[in-house]
């Protein structure tokens, strides 16, 4: 594992794995910021797991990267984050030095002893997995005729490229506007793909990201859980933020993933990822999940209507399984899924989500019946949770 350097106003500090970093106003923090506009004990933690440096955000004024705020991000190579909600406000920047990953498969030799299946591409994209025999041509990108298609607007209509040369694979930038990012750094045009590792479409550490495998390495959950979990989504925004432009839509959905981000944050939920217009969410209590999906759409649905815009939610509840900062498993999929199924304004829970919660919370429930979803062998029961304020 890599070791960690945090910049700060008061100099610079290097951190070894195996210890929770504190970052804090607080003098027994392991990184004191001297200001009154970050939290004192602590500000922000960083541990170092399996998948490298993740640092969480522990605060009541957040902290921000790209104006966006965070609640949990994997480290990768130095990203700038700002403590507190204030634009002035002070910033930490963290350095991960690049470790030089090593797949078993990289050595020709035994390359040549493995068969296309087991010298597959593994690709994982908003939390879908993609699996390309060796010889595959790949793209990603929003557009249509994409390989692997993604929403988010950071990432170009044609961003991004796998295919294989000799007994190697290999990846390519496609000219796109934001970059391809490993590590950090912005890669343009053709570089090496081996071992377990990241690529971001639009920006280091808050773009798109591509985890990717080859040569079949295995990864191991961290740990499983049972979980509820939200997704959300914007309807009818493709068109407007088009219209927006760059600036202004960068503004928009800024601003939008901030009110979600703090209204999940105040139900003590887990921010997994932005979905490009939308955002993914756990909790370890479904009543409390249920209550933050109505209190999401309250705090964003009349500035949505505004703009001719609307928000709908997928919530469902079930065991999962964490891997690399990220959650997996059926009820992660049951979400997205009801989340795609439901209408603009509407918040589509499953029934174990709704079991579970039982009656903690005054929760204004509609049976609606079977739902067919994509990625699930059997129907799921669903409810529509009211969510207006009367």
């Amino acid at each position: 594992m890599s070791d960690l350097t945090i910049v700060h106003a008061g100099g610079a500090d290097t951190f070894t794995p195996g210890r929770c970093v504190r970052v804090g106003r607080s003098s027994d923090c392991d990184v004191t910021v001297d200001d009154a506009r970050v939290s004192r004990s602590p500000h922000l933690e960083v541990e170092c797991t399996e998948g490298g440096w993740v640092l969480m955000d522990r605060s009541r004024g957040g902290t921000f990267i790209d104006g966006v705020r965070v609640g949990e991000v994997r480290l990768v190579g130095t990203q700038t984050f700002r403590l507190g909600s204030d634009p002035a406000g002070p910033t930490i920047t963290t350095t991960v030095t690049a470790e030089t990953a090593t797949a078993p498969g990289t050595d020709p030799a035994f390359l040549a002893t493995l068969s296309p299946t087991d010298r597959a591409l593994h690709l994982d994209v908003e939390g879908h997995a993609h699996v390309f025999a060796f010889g595959s041509d790949i793209t990603i990108g929003r557009a249509p005729d994409n390989d692997v298609r993604t929403g988010s607007l950071l990432v170009s209509r044609h961003h991004l490229r796998f295919g294989c040369e000799g007994s190697d694979w290999f990846a390519e930038d496609l000219g796109s506007q934001r970059g391809t990012w490993v590590d950090g750094r912005r890669r343009a045009g053709r570089f090496p793909v081996a071992g377990t590792f990241s690529i971001w479409l639009g920006g280091a550490g808050a773009g798109e990201e591509v985890k990717v495998v080859t040569a079949g390495e295995h990864r191991l959950p961290d740990r499983v859980a049972t979980l509820t979990t939200v997704f959300t989504d914007l309807v009818g925004s493709t068109s407007l933020l088009t219209q927006m432009g760059d600036v202004a839509a960068d503004t928009f959905l800024r601003e939008h993933m901030t009110a979600l981000i703090e209204v999940a944050s105040r139900h003590e939920g887990e921010i997994v990822k932005s979905t490009g217009d939308g955002l993914m969410v756990v909790f370890h209590a479904a009543a409390t999940a249920l209550d933050a999906a109505a209190a999401m759409q309250r705090a964003v649905g009349d500035d949505l209507a505004a703009h001719g815009v609307s928000m709908r939610v997928g919530v469902a509840t079930g065991d999962a399984a964490r891997e690399r900062g990220d959650w997996y498993g059926v009820p992660v999929v049951a979400a997205a899924r009801l989340c795609a199924h439901a209408s603009g304004g509407q918040i589509l829970v499953a029934e174990l989500a709704v079991l579970v919660a039982g009656s903690r919370g005054e929760h204004d429930l509609t049976p609606i019946g079977a739902v067919e979803l994509k990625g699930i062998p059997t129907p799921v029961v669903a409810y529509d949770l009211r969510w207006q304020d009367t």
